[in-house]
């Protein structure tokens, strides 16, 4: 009831809302009333927020697959060195306007693709039947649209990039990423910020390989970091 009268609220004042620094328009019909209601109360990806705060450095190039409607995206836009490249995802079509409405409000200037991430060529099948959160490859909804896929070499032979923090939220196509493209991962990727949808041996078998690989990890609740032997340290250290 209460996440119902704060979404009202925020529509009738001019449907923005401002959460840790950032302003965000959320005057779209695919984001609920509970998202509204976590963000004027802080506690809208907070999780990631934490993590990004505590290990972020702005000398560093930034690949986002999972814009959303942007708050993370604005966080680090705020951040990182006007010279280093940030990328950001965004499979969702019914999103582009409203996450380059934040970035403009934001002063931020990431890169917008809309694409999905698939280890396959061609296109994929995005489900866009219910609130953004919950947009995912599902080629059995309702609802759907064709989005053009892209993968994470894809994008670094396009942008030219070395090492970079990469952040993936993209609804259970993480397993595709990490399956196909891992050593891709490891070798461009000393810091990596990862929300897992999955409560199985998936999860548990990943970050059993990332560790293997060298990599310190560090969760909290589904969202996973991992640092490189050779990556980032605590800013606060």
């Amino acid at each position: 009831m209460l996440a119902h009268l704060v979404g009202i609220w925020i529509l009738l004042t001019g449907g923005k809302v401002k959460s840790r620094g950032i302003i965000l328009n959320v005057n779209n019909k695919r984001i609920t009333n509970a998202v509204k209601y976590h963000l004027l109360s802080q506690k809208y990806e907070i999780q990631e927020f934490n993590l990004i705060q505590k290990y972020f450095q702005p000398n560093i190039d930034v690949v986002e697959f999972g814009g959303g409607i942007g708050f993370i995206s604005c966080i680090i836009g705020k951040k990182i060195n006007p010279l280093n490249k940030h990328i950001v995802v965004e499979p969702n079509p019914f999103l582009l306007r409203l996450l380059n409405s934040n970035r403009i409000l934001n002063s931020c200037s990431f890169e917008i693709l809309n694409r999905a991430y698939s280890s396959t060529p061609g296109f994929v099948t995005l489900d866009v039947s219910g609130p953004f959160e919950s947009s995912r490859i599902d080629i059995n909804s309702s609802d759907t649209v064709q989005i053009e896929s892209i993968t994470l070499r894809d994008i670094i032979d396009q942008f030219v990039l070395d090492q970079f923090l990469l952040i993936i939220d993209i609804e259970g196509a993480e397993f595709d990423l990490l399956k196909q493209e891992f050593d891709t991962l490891v070798h461009h990727c000393p810091l990596i910020l990862i929300e897992f949808h999955d409560q199985g041996l998936s999860r548990v078998k990943f970050v059993s390989k990332l560790e293997s690989a060298g990599y310190s990890s560090f969760e909290n609740g589904d969202v996973y970091t991992f640092i490189r032997e050779d990556g980032f340290k605590p800013i606060d250290v």
